[in-house]
């Protein structure tokens, strides 16, 4: 039975290289595209831009969170092995993430808020009606997880709750102020741009600190599993 041997420290540290890789990619690409300011002569490169879809930081983000469901499910593995009385709550959070993966990528959620629209008043602070939805799940879930979260030692609860409110700001917080934003001015403004910037950078990093939780609870375990 092979041991699973992880460097949590060197993990996170390629990862958050990686974010910065894209920031710069990113960031560049916005100061071509205020500083030429002809949109019929220079548009937003598409596969480096984090307001587009199917491109290189969408695929990141989508990665991150299937190697948070990989870690995840490896945790429900071990609980599992040990006969652990939470391990349901991680193979939840495992399928949970693994559906935020295709989410990123496919964008479900905008789809969401197309029906969404239909019911609400989609202005203001709630033009991208999605958020409802998803923040209306998240508080479901902090409240069916709350006990579990109470079980867990006290470093992780941090890192956790770190984690969760690093992502939660960027992907509900920053969306939400982008959404006014976008509503009164359009999606081509500096303030937009700034704003969807830090939301989209709060989200990857928000992930990476999750990543890096994982991996000292799988390491503080000694995880072993078999995988003949």
């Amino acid at each position: 039975m092979p041991s699973l041997e992880i460097n949590p420290k060197k993990v996170t540290r390629y990862l958050y290289l990686s974010i910065t890789v894209l920031a710069v990619l990113h960031i560049g690409n916005l100061f071509l595209y205020f500083w030429i300011d002809d949109p019929e002569k220079f548009d937003f490169i598409r596969l480096i831009d984090f307001d587009y879809e199917e491109n290189l930081p969408t695929t990141f983000s989508s990665m991150l969170f299937f190697i948070n469901a990989l870690l995840l499910w490896i945790i429900w593995r071990n609980e599992r092995q040990i006969q652990g009385k939470d391990k349901i709550q991680w193979i939840v959070l495992s399928i949970l993430f693994l559906y935020l993966g295709f989410d990123e990528s496919a964008k479900i959620h905008e789809n969401l808020g197309d029906i969404i629209e239909t019911y609400v008043n989609a202005e203001g602070y709630l033009y991208f009606p999605w958020s409802i939805a998803y923040l209306s799940i998240f508080a479901v879930l902090v409240v069916l997880y709350f006990p579990f979260f109470l079980r867990l030692p006290k470093s992780t609860k941090i890192k956790f709750v770190i984690a969760a409110v690093v992502f939660v700001t960027g992907a509900a917080g920053f969306d939400i102020i982008s959404a006014k934003e976008a509503y009164e001015n359009g999606t081509e403004t500096i303030k937009y741009s700034v704003l969807y910037t830090i939301e989209e950078l709060m989200e990857m990093i928000g992930l990476v600190l999750f990543t890096g939780a994982l991996m000292e609870v799988i390491k503080g375990r000694e995880v072993s599993l078999n995988i003949s």
